[in-house]
């Protein structure tokens, strides 16, 4: 064969080669994104998520894992993995809501695709708190100069997420009044008591309004009294 020819061959023979020596797996996921709902502290949310090989050779999933494995899991079946070229395979991601679980993470799936580490942004909605108060306003009615009366409201959460950073802040406020919270965080569904005081010192009805804030919220009570002027028997 005359020496360009075989030049030729050589060349055209080594430019094939290379498309097949890189043709291996692509991994990918199914969602890109994962947007999780409000959900109460202690239950759990159960997202399906699905590993997808797109590339045209094989490869193995040999690991994944959270940026903060607190309160989130990944239930799949057992690695290393291998997954043949249009192959896919199912997991369940596990998101539970808790003290010190954060908003926001990142779930990690490594493999031998050399061409990136895959990623999954994870971003749950924080549980909202709704507290009522029973009864919604109180009215002392008539109460003797120089006693002191006191009744107690109940503060229910009814919300997904707890109550915290409680403060309470009179409006239009009267000096006989007082209220006091016996706690700073009350749970989902938990129960807490405001304690309401009365001592008048005028002649003159009083009238006030207690504004209860906490971190996502805030209530009102109508609260109202009045001095006795009937004198002792």
């Amino acid at each position: 064969m005359p020496r360009a020819k075989l030049l030729v061959l050589v060349v055209v023979a080594l430019a094939g080669c290379g498309p097949l020596a890189d043709r291996g797996g692509q991994l990918a996921v199914s969602p890109a994104s994962v947007h999780l709902r409000a959900a109460a502290e202690g239950s759990t949310l159960a997202v399906p998520l699905t590993l997808m090989n797109l590339g045209e050779g094989p490869l193995q999933v040999l690991r994944w894992s959270f940026a903060v494995s607190t309160g989130y899991s990944v239930d799949g079946p057992p690695l290393p993995l291998r997954l043949a070229p249009g192959a896919e395979v199912s997991l369940q991601l596990a998101y539970r809501p808790g003290p010190g679980v954060p908003l926001s993470n990142t779930l990690q799936v490594a493999s031998d695709d050399e061409t990136l580490p895959l990623r999954v942004e994870l971003n749950a909605l924080p549980a909202p708190a709704v507290l009522t108060l029973v009864p919604g306003s109180v009215e002392f009615g008539a109460v003797a100069s120089g006693s002191r009366e006191e009744r107690v409201v109940a503060v229910q959460n009814l919300g997904l997420g707890p109550a915290e950073s409680l403060q309470l802040e009179w409006l239009e406020a009267s000096a006989d009044f007082s209220a006091q919270l016996s706690v700073e965080r009350v749970e989902a569904g938990g129960l807490a008591e405001l304690r309401l005081g009365y001592a008048p010192h005028g002649g003159d009805a009083d009238e006030a309004r207690l504004l209860l804030r906490w971190s996502s919220g805030e209530a009102m009570l109508g609260v109202s009294g009045r001095q006795d002027l009937q004198p002792p028997e």
